[in-house]
């Protein structure tokens, strides 16, 4: 079979990942003479090495592994997903919401950025407030499912508890349960599945739909990125060998980014820097 994109998608994986070494060298943008690379802002072949979630490791994950309150922590988190706000909230060692809101809401009320603009989080058509939204509507019913989601032996178990919550879909619960998988000291840290899983997320089924050339769909996402890695892998350096299913649909979804704007018909975010 004729793979119409197999050589753009590995020089994306390669030359983002070499982009990545090169700023954490200390060298100055552009990282890339690629325009569209340099130009453009995507995030990291491995998720763990973007900046929000090394501030997540750091702050919040790694010094409360073990609490309770890690799955809901997380799922704020991901939805607020903007440093100054998370720590004006703090990592939410007793559930309060009235506080966060009152957090959330008080940095809008001064003018100051309140949510980071890379998730879409909306109400979802609730007549509700973003903040009363995020908290309330969906945070609060995770609650209930700490437990659980910390005693599961397997991602996808941990994935099909945060799915029964109104409010998060495929994309945004997989993003919770990376952070999760992530984090030494939880039972997800030792799943059975924590390279082979992955759920798809909109950009992942246009990103492999582009490097397929077929239409992919949740019906055969599974069975095209099983593939892609298996086409992939052999290609990449040493240091990618390891790459999770995870981390490789996440890379399709910022092929298929890279993929629009070349071909002109979409763009990204700009501002690497």
């Amino acid at each position: 079979m004729t793979l119409p994109r197999l050589e753009e998608m590995l020089y994306w994986i390669n030359e983002r990942e070499a982009m990545r070494v090169r700023k954490e060298a200390g060298e100055k943008w552009p990282f890339s003479k690629n325009p569209i690379m340099a130009a453009n802002r995507f995030t990291n072949v491995m998720r763990e090495d973007d900046k929000v979630t090394k501030w997540l490791a750091e702050n919040w994950r790694a010094p409360h592994s073990k609490h309770e309150n890690l799955p809901t922590a997380m799922v704020l988190a991901r939805m607020v997903n903007y440093i100054p706000s998370l720590q004006a909230i703090g990592y939410p060692l007793t559930w309060q919401p009235a506080n966060i809101l009152a957090t959330l809401k008080a940095r809008a009320a001064m003018g100051a950025k309140v949510w980071s603009s890379a998730y879409m989080i909306t109400t979802c058509g609730k007549r509700m407030g973003k903040e009363e939204y995020v908290v309330n509507w969906v945070c609060d019913n995770v609650m209930p499912l700490n437990e659980k989601i910390m005693a599961a032996s397997t991602l996808q178990e941990a994935y099909n508890l945060l799915r029964k919550v109104d409010g998060l879909g495929s994309f945004l619960a997989a993003q919770v349960i990376a952070d999760l998988k992530n984090t030494a000291g939880t039972s997800l840290s030792q799943a059975p599945d924590w390279h082979s899983w992955s759920a798809p997320g909109p950009g992942s089924l246009k990103g492999l739909s582009a490097f397929w050339g077929i239409t992919v769909t949740p019906s055969n996402y599974e069975f095209c990125i099983t593939e892609a890695w298996a086409t992939l892998k052999p290609e990449l350096p040493a240091e990618l060998q390891n790459l999770g299913m995870q981390d490789l649909q996440n890379c399709f979804c910022e092929f298929s980014k890279y993929a629009r704007i070349k071909d002109g018909t979409g763009r990204a975010r700009n501002g690497y820097r």
